[in-house]
């Protein structure tokens, strides 16, 4: 929800808890078929996007966020050539992508809008990613193209928006669409999956999405990490049929990858640190236990 007065904008944070935003300049407003979209220049934020409302990317730091989620599965994984990317219209995850030497990245995002939008108004985020020939842009309903898909990728990365019971990506957190994306990925595959706050006002719908990725993949584990303009810790998850705790990451191919946070000493203590505070929260009775 958001409420625009005058050069302020207010976000609900949780139940009783609104956040207070100081509008300098609207650069956009529009409605899509499908989302409210507002594009402005937050005061402390710098340009920022808003979908119905909620604060999708800000300037200052979107890309800790892009680089925690994708850069850990490339880590983990030796040689990616094929990535699938659903959602991240700002084309910033696409961006983060093409850093490494894949061969194909395959972009689908059901907003047309947002994506021109963005190009338009917020060309760093994808700092010229789309016209990369490497690149492939989708519109389409992640769940109806991951249905009709053949295809295999070494890596998918499911950016789409909050796992809320009313958000337009409701369909793409459930246990069937984890089966279909797991039937696009190759043998020793890795889905990343944006689950959300961690909060405790939230973090009941990050481990739903854990609890649904259980049924279709071996092997889950969580990381996070504050982000300052959601002003919370946020929650990624991997998940795969390969045990990639026993491999051994080949952490040389980053020093030819060009980071302004990610690096791959920090994927461990995030992933230690998440998934202690996890465990705790379940055995406290702060939230719903899930299966190990």
């Amino acid at each position: 929800m958001k409420i625009v007065i005058n050069d302020t904008i207010l976000e609900e944070f949780a139940p009783g808890i609104k956040v207070q935003y100081t509008l300098k300049n609207k650069i956009y407003e529009g409605q899509s078929e499908f989302q409210h979209i507002l594009i402005a220049e937050i005061e402390g934020f710098g340009k920022s996007i808003f979908l119905n409302g909620v604060l999708q990317s800000a300037q200052i730091d979107e890309y800790v966020y892009h680089e925690l989620l994708v850069h850990p599965a490339f880590y983990l994984h030796r040689n990616p050539e094929k990535v699938l990317i659903f959602g991240g219209g700002e084309g910033a995850t696409l961006r983060e992508v093409l850093k490494h030497p894949v061969k194909k990245a395959v972009m689908v995002d059901i907003d047309k809008q947002v994506v021109e939008t963005s190009k338009r108004y917020l060309p760093e985020w994808s700092d010229g990613s789309f016209d990369d020939k490497r690149a492939e842009l989708v519109f389409d309903d992640a769940r109806k193209f991951v249905e009709h898909c053949n295809e295999k990728f070494d890596i998918i990365i499911s950016d789409l928006t909050d796992p809320f019971q009313d958000d337009l990506s409701v369909d793409s957190f459930t246990k069937e669409f984890y089966k279909l994306c797991k039937k696009n990925l190759k043998e020793d595959g890795i889905l990343v999956v944006q689950g959300g706050s961690l909060d405790p006002h939230y973090l009941k719908y990050y481990l739903k999405v854990v609890d649904n990725l259980k049924e279709s993949f071996k092997f889950i584990t969580s990381y996070g990490y504050f982000i300052f303009s959601f002003m919370s810790v946020w929650g990624f998850i991997i998940a795969s049929d390969t045990d990639y705790s026993k491999i051994h990451p080949d952490e040389e191919k980053f020093k030819r990858v060009k980071l302004r946070f990610f690096e791959p000493f920090l994927f461990p203590l995030m992933e230690t640190q998440t998934n202690h505070y996890i465990r705790k929260e379940i055995d406290n009775g702060k939230a719903p236990v899930w299966q190990t």
